[in-house]
């Protein structure tokens, strides 16, 4: 009677890495901040990684093409800047499902799923000339596209193999982050916008959401606020961060010290706190710890941050709705 071959799963796996094609793949599930890059597996940089360059090319089934640098942190390859372009070309959400073929050259294809278990249509359509396309206004700095009948396509107008150069915040699921209420008016385009910005995935209730709206009108700033409601790494670790799209639009891309003040009716009270930017996160830390303590924050009260203009230092007046008073 024959035994059993016994399969020797190093030799496959040896095979399968080092002598079969090249295009090798891996997936990743949008997970955690996901907006903000994604780990490469480490088996797969462990097998590849010669063929690894620090600049990725992130190609869609719809053809267009998207540089994304490679970062080391803690050991493992991170797709970083560019990422966020391409994240939001694709108004990738929690739970999307990403495959990874290498085409060699650090040139990979990527197919993109919805959490239905089916492609993702916007990934697939190059909307440029597209029949039967929803009319949709897309915005560019001081500018707004007139409707065409068509949706405008994101990234190069021919529709050509070149990078994106997006800005994320002209995305519609960059926008899903302001909030749809006290609406004010543009004068120049007669276009509602919203007074002040969550962050991302922040909902308030309705009596979070009518102390906010009474404090936003009482402070009529021209530039919209934005919002946070304290939790744990706020004043227990005294860290903030600002949502991407927020800050992007309004806060300077290079580290300085902003100064935070708390308007008085007689005098204002002011903290100074490090704003540093990087890695396309915008966050506030030494001197915040003092702004906290002073205040007596606590997790639940909410504070709306409104930038100043036209000030030598970067300021930010700072209004806080207490939970108790909720």
């Amino acid at each position: 009677m024959n035994k059993p071959s016994t399969v020797c799963k190093e030799c496959i796996a040896h095979h399968y890495w080092h002598h079969m094609d090249d295009q090798k793949r891996f997936f990743k599930v949008m997970m955690g901040d996901f907006k903000n890059g994604v780990t490469i597996p480490r088996k797969f940089v462990a097998n590849i990684r010669e063929h690894l360059s620090e600049e990725l090319k992130l190609e869609a089934p719809d053809g267009k093409t998207y540089a994304v640098q490679v970062a080391t942190e803690q050991n493992e390859l991170v797709l970083r800047t560019g990422w966020p372009d391409f994240a939001t070309a694709y108004e990738l959400k929690f739970g999307d499902l990403l495959v990874f073929r290498n085409c060699k050259n650090s040139h990979f294809k990527v197919r993109l799923f919805d959490p239905s278990g089916c492609e993702k249509e916007l990934s697939c359509v190059l909307m440029d000339g597209a029949p039967c396309v929803q009319e949709r206004k897309v915005s560019h700095g001081d500018h707004t596209q007139s409707p065409t009948g068509k949706r405008m396509e994101i990234g190069s107008p021919s529709g050509s193999r070149k990078t994106s150069k997006m800005n994320p915040i002209d995305s519609p699921s960059q926008r899903r982050g302001h909030v749809p209420s006290a609406r004010t008016k543009s004068p120049r385009h007669g276009v509602a916008k919203p007074p002040y910005i969550l962050p991302r995935y922040t909902t308030l209730n309705d009596q979070q959401k009518n102390e906010v709206d009474k404090k936003v009108g009482a402070i009529e700033s021209k530039i919209p606020i934005y919002v946070a409601t304290m939790c744990n790494s706020n004043t227990a670790r005294a860290f903030l961060e600002f949502a991407i799209d927020y800050a992007t639009k309004y806060l300077p891309r290079e580290n300085q010290t902003m100064r935070l003040r708390r308007p008085g009716p007689s005098k204002d009270d002011t903290w100074e706190a490090v704003f540093r930017v990087k890695n396309r996160r915008y966050t506030l830390g030494r001197g915040w710890r003092h702004f906290v303590d002073d205040n007596k924050l606590k997790p639940g009260d909410i504070c709306l941050f409104s930038l100043m203009k036209n000030t030598k230092k970067l300021t930010m007046d700072v209004h806080i709705i207490r939970k108790r008073s909720m």
